[in-house]
């Protein structure tokens, strides 16, 4: 077995993005990523490269690809002023001897830069992906969540790795959906609407002005969050500028207060698992159609994915006040089921639904 090390530019580039499709051979749910996509992610071309810095390592059994990894240096992740290292875009074939090499590897590049710690799974920060899922395996995925081999957690824990955190998804019936929305109904505030707050959909005729909304909400929300890190809005917009042919725009809504400035966000998506996996990581023209063809057909799935509150407002009944119009705008486009998806550990809006059905771990180690 050989490791082979490399930059952004390297033709090994290919293996290396082409390796999933080895590990997942077989897995009728794994939602494949666009290379493309990648591509741009892995190259000089991502902003992100204007202040971290990043290796990649991938393992070979003879001249086949068996794992992968890269470490990052995000140099604005600094908890409690203290830098750290991350691993990301890990994936390994059920060989410890390859992990453990890429993973030795990318510890030990970061180690040489003097740092302490190192997080993972996570791709650059937690604006991209990251984490691994722990539980919940053979439950149709959805875009957007932590999907891996059940093998994937062993190798972490066996090389040394323990929990940073620990978050959840819920996979919530018809009936828990209208339990929540009783729920929310009940502690309603209705002064909140007469002193002027209303819910406004974002507008994909001006995304890009949404765009900086939702980027300067995202920040205040989650600027305590753990492994939160500052992102500007390049980096941003060249992150989530694709999110507008996914949504339904009824279903990403403002909590805008009487001034009109955003105080709050629901970002509901449908459940497009099925289009994308069948895209199988190809972007083309044919592939597009594909997609729009198979969206048309309609999904009585959605994903709950971000509620976010600026702290100000934070336990002050705003987000049930809001959170009733929302499931009824939901059920008069036809879901029936959702994802309440990726609640970091502690009390939730879908705690009182019944105990969590999906599982994901960050995970940390010291150097």
């Amino acid at each position: 077995m050989r490791v082979e090390s490399f930059d952004c530019s390297d033709k090994l580039l290919k293996e290396f993005i082409d390796l999933p499709w080895e590990v997942y051979r077989g897995d009728g749910l794994w939602i494949p990523p666009f290379k493309k996509e990648l591509r741009r992610l892995l190259s000089e071309e991502n902003p992100f490269f204007q202040y971290g810095a990043m290796r990649s390592f991938l393992a070979f059994d003879g001249n086949r690809p068996v794992a992968r990894c890269s470490a990052i240096w995000n140099k604005r992740l600094r908890p409690g002023g203290r830098p750290v290292g991350v691993v990301g875009f890990y994936e390994s074939v059920r060989w410890r001897e390859g992990s453990d090499a890429v993973l030795s590897a990318a510890c030990q590049w970061l180690q040489d830069r003097g740092l302490e710690e190192v997080w993972g799974p996570m791709n650059f920060s937690i604006w991209h992906s990251y984490r691994l899922m722990t539980n919940g395996f053979g439950r149709l995925p959805f875009y957007g969540e932590p999907y891996n081999p059940s093998y994937y957690p062993e190798l972490f824990d066996d090389f040394g790795f323990l929990p940073k955190g620990r978050w959840y998804s819920w996979d919530l019936s018809e009936a828990q959906l209208l339990g929540m929305r009783a729920a929310a109904t009940q502690m309603a505030r209705p002064e909140i609407l007469e002193e002027g707050f209303r819910l406004a959909p974002i507008d994909l005729d001006c995304f890009e002005e949404e765009l900086e909304k939702l980027h300067a909400l995202l920040v205040e929300a989650f600027h305590e969050h753990p492994g939160y890190s500052p992102i500007d809005m390049g980096e941003f917009q060249a992150l989530y500028s694709g999110m507008r042919h996914l949504v339904d725009p009824e279903l990403v809504c403002f909590v805008v207060s009487p001034r009109g400035d955003p105080v709050a966000l629901a970002y509901l998506y449908p459940d497009h698992s099925e289009a994308l996996r069948a895209m199988n990581g190809r972007s083309g023209l044919l592939s597009k159609f594909s997609f729009f063809r198979k969206t048309r057909r309609g999904t009585r799935r959605l994903i709950f994915h971000t509620m976010a509150l600026k702290k100000e407002f934070r336990r002050q009944g705003m987000v049930e006040t809001f959170l009733a119009p929302v499931f009824d705008k939901a059920f008069e486009l036809g879901y029936r089921e959702a994802i309440g998806a990726l609640a970091l550990e502690g009390p939730t809006v879908y705690s009182k639904t019944g105990a969590a059905s999906r599982e994901y771990v960050l995970y940390r180690k010291e150097l």
